[in-house]
């Protein structure tokens, strides 16, 4: 006999099966919310409005200690740029400034570098200017009794220029120069190899005639004696102002020995009437040079030179930098180039470190100017400077175009093999 109670269990059953999968709740869903990604500022660029403008295309690049590119801008005169980035960032940073620039359809490309650079620093772009005095006429220096040339100059306090010539038959020395509005003050110097001389000339006009001789020359109030290795190719450069504050234009050059003669000393004269000297006395050897700037009062001729033997290069690729120093120095600055028949380009390197490490600029502007590429690069030379103001102070008056500042820079070029 069949159970009739047996159908209508099963229906109770699968409707509460029914019953129980229909009444399983549903999740609630949570929206995604938007998260703005967290930035670092890197670097914030004032560019100044005296900043020069003839330049095209101008840019900064900042990269990682390890050659990541974080940022990078394009800048123009009288603007702030501040370069950001997503990325993680330890350590500090590689600042790099492009200035590119045509002259008659020739590109000209000014690229400097600055590594070890603090993440978040300001940096001012300036320039340092004045502006130029138009030329009035001539004057014209005749100087008899001049035996031998090894130095002469003729300067006002706008600055050099002009002509020279020496006749060894008459030792007749003629000498030209240009003449500006309101400057009527200029200074004669000879070194004949024996003898140091100066002469003033005052209330000077346009289209002037001096004639005199070197034996009624002056003795400089000052001189001094610089010694160093014996070199094939010696320069001296002294400059020097005139107390007056008021002038814009002020630069008396006291001496300009650029001969190419051998040398293992050099003297240098300094007027008590004069202040603010500058001395710049430089050297080549076959594979390296030396260097030396004082700016501000007479130098002290007991200069120890630093030697080759303690800094050599190892790795002279812009991008993988390495050198080798036996002997402490302040900072570096490397220089590599690239010439072809259409592009013409200088990239200087600064560091206070022996090595560094760049990255190449982005191929949005390596595309653009191919002449930038590491590939085109040639290593030049690097020098050592054993004495100088500290990098961060250089970098902050470098990026300003400063003139230089008060003291003393001694260094040592290591030239590429």
């Amino acid at each position: 006999m069949k159970n009739p109670i047996l159908p209508l269990a099963l229906l109770v059953i699968v409707v509460a099966c029914n019953e129980e999968k229909d009444v399983t709740p549903i999740k609630d869903v949570v929206p995604s919310k938007d998260v703005t990604p967290t930035k670092t500022t890197l670097l914030t660029v004032r560019v100044d409005a005296s900043f020069p403008t003839e330049t095209i295309d101008d840019w900064i690049v900042v990269h990682s200690e390890d050659g990541e590119v974080l940022a990078f801008e394009s800048f123009e005169t009288n603007s702030v740029v501040v370069l950001e980035t997503e990325k993680t960032v330890n350590g500090n940073i590689t600042t790099t400034q492009i200035r590119h620039s045509k002259v008659s359809n020739f590109d000209m490309y000014s690229v400097e570098s600055h590594t070890d650079i603090q993440k978040g620093k300001t940096i001012v772009l300036d320039s340092y200017s004045i502006t130029p005095l138009s030329k009035t006429g001539e004057l014209n220096v005749s100087i008899s009794n001049v035996n031998a040339i090894d130095q002469q100059a003729l300067s006002s306090r706008v600055g050099s220029g002009g002509s020279s010539s020496w006749s060894s038959d008459t030792n007749i020395l003629e000498m030209n120069t240009s003449t500006y509005p309101g400057v009527t003050k200029y200074v004669v110097s000879i070194d004949d190899g024996s003898a140091l001389k100066y002469k003033i000339l005052d209330n000077v006009k346009p289209n002037d005639n001096y004639s005199f001789s070197f034996l009624d020359m002056s003795q400089f109030d000052n001189t001094i004696t610089f010694n160093f290795p014996t070199s094939p190719h010696a320069t001296l450069f002294i400059s020097g102002s005139d107390p007056d504050p008021s002038l814009e234009l002020n630069r008396y050059v006291l001496l300009a020995h650029y001969n190419f003669d051998t040398h293992s000393e050099l003297r240098a004269g300094y007027l008590n009437s004069m202040t603010n000297y500058t001395t710049r006395l430089a050297m080549t050897y076959p594979d390296y040079g030396l260097e030396y700037m004082n700016v501000g009062s007479i130098p002290n001729p007991n200069i120890v030179w630093p030697s080759k033997s303690d800094f050599s290069i190892t790795s002279s690729n812009i991008d993988n930098f390495k050198a080798s120093a036996s002997k402490p120095f302040i900072w570096r600055l490397s220089t590599w180039s690239f010439l072809d028949g259409q592009n013409n380009l200088s990239w200087n390197v600064y560091g206070p470190s022996d090595q560094h490490v760049i990255g190449e600029l982005p191929s949005e502007i390596v595309s653009q100017f191919p002449a930038l590429a590491f590939s085109k690069l040639t290593y030049n030379s690097t020098v050592f400077f054993t004495e100088a103001m500290s990098y961060e102070d250089y970098i902050n008056s470098d990026f300003a175009g400063e003139p230089v500042t008060q003291g003393t820079r001694l260094g040592i070029r290591i030239l590429a093999k």
